[in-house]
């Protein structure tokens, strides 16, 4: 039997945490809760799914290769948020505001930078304004959400904007909210895309799930699903990782 301090030699000590069992890892993610990382992504998660679902899904994502442990939490709670079923667009892009929120601060700038980067005219445009309104303001329920974007002008190009704008507005939110808390922006995450290219990848076509992933995102969820993983139905209780079936 391979030892873990070889484990920990070939693959780095996070995934050797990972490797003892779903009680070591939770026990290593105990001694970091008061990361702001890690609590924001346990509060993220606990919308969706429960703790000990999230920590499975963290703990696929860690023998998989993410890493530090914080980030592990955070893909998992990312994934978590994509719930099938629910439509494109609205549900979606609410989920992938945490993403977004883990990433660089969304400032004015950005939010302006990301404006310009859809494609699509004054229609698409004032789409993006319009959900990154609504997200910024009063709670809005997701039948009226839905609603709306059925109701823009301007085709599919308005609608993957009003879906960008949505995210991006939610994600601002959630980043406000943590600078009240902890007086300081999350740092970026290796594993989320910035703001600008969720909404390219949006407005091209692309899948939400897919848009809110870096490169490095997208490379980690593709391994994990090589192996027949799905981290969002992990993180929700509905698949159970390999070494437990």
């Amino acid at each position: 039997m391979v030892s873990l301090r070889r484990i920990a030699r070939r693959v780095g000590r996070v995934a050797a945490i990972a490797a003892r069992g779903d009680k070591a890892f939770a026990a290593a993610v105990k001694k970091v809760a008061k990361d702001p990382v890690v609590r924001s992504a346990l509060r993220a998660g606990a919308r969706v799914t429960s703790r000990r679902n999230l920590l499975r899904a963290a703990r696929v994502a860690a023998r998989a290769g993410a890493k530090p442990l914080r980030e592990t939490v955070r893909v998992a709670a990312t994934a978590a948020s994509f719930v099938p079923g629910v439509g494109t667009g609205v549900a979606a892009a609410l989920g992938a505001a945490e993403a977004l929120a883990s990433g660089k601060r969304i400032s004015d700038v950005v939010l302006a930078a990301a404006r310009n980067a859809v494609p699509g005219g004054p229609a698409a445009r004032a789409a993006f304004d319009f959900a990154a309104g609504l997200a910024r303001g009063e709670k809005v329920t997701a039948a009226a959400l839905k609603s709306a974007r059925a109701h823009l002008p301007g085709g599919a190009a308005a609608r993957a904007a009003f879906d960008a704008g949505l995210a991006i507005g939610r994600g601002k939110r959630l980043q406000d909210a943590v600078v009240a808390a902890a007086g300081r922006a999350l740092p970026a995450s290796p594993y989320v895309a910035t703001a600008t290219r969720f909404v390219r990848s949006v407005a091209t076509g692309s899948k939400i799930p897919d848009a809110a992933l870096s490169a490095a995102g997208k490379q980690l969820i593709g391994k994990i699903e090589r192996r027949g993983i799905d981290l969002g139905a992990v993180a929700r209780g509905k698949q159970k990782p390999p070494d437990e079936e």
